[in-house]
């Protein structure tokens, strides 16, 4: 079983790479961890900071005229299978995995 966990992000350079590192890539029961950075238009250094900070996949979006539901679901679709588990948090916030 795959885990994806999406962060949707928008002009999230300051946070996003400790959201990033706070994802583990070892769960019992899941054989992949992948991270997908959503970026939803931004303006700063998000998509770098996401490369930099290991994300397996990053979707930019071109403008922030989505809004986060329709930002989530469009990003979402490509890596959707029957064999895999999705996630989404938003990078100001730390995921909590505990």
């Amino acid at each position: 079983m795959k885990l994806i966990v999406q962060i949707l992000a928008l002009n999230e350079e300051e946070t996003l790479g400790t959201a990033i590192a706070a994802i583990p890539r070892d769960i019992s029961g899941i054989t992949t961890v992948e991270v997908l950075v959503t970026d939803d238009g931004s303006t700063d250094r998000t998509v770098e900071v996401a490369h930099k900070g290991g994300a397996d996949h990053i979707l930019q979006m071109p403008c922030n005229v989505l809004g986060a539901g329709s930002c989530d679901r469009r990003a979402a679709r490509p890596f959707q299978t029957r064999h895999q588990v999705s996630v989404s948090t938003p990078a100001k916030q730390q995921p909590d995995f505990a």
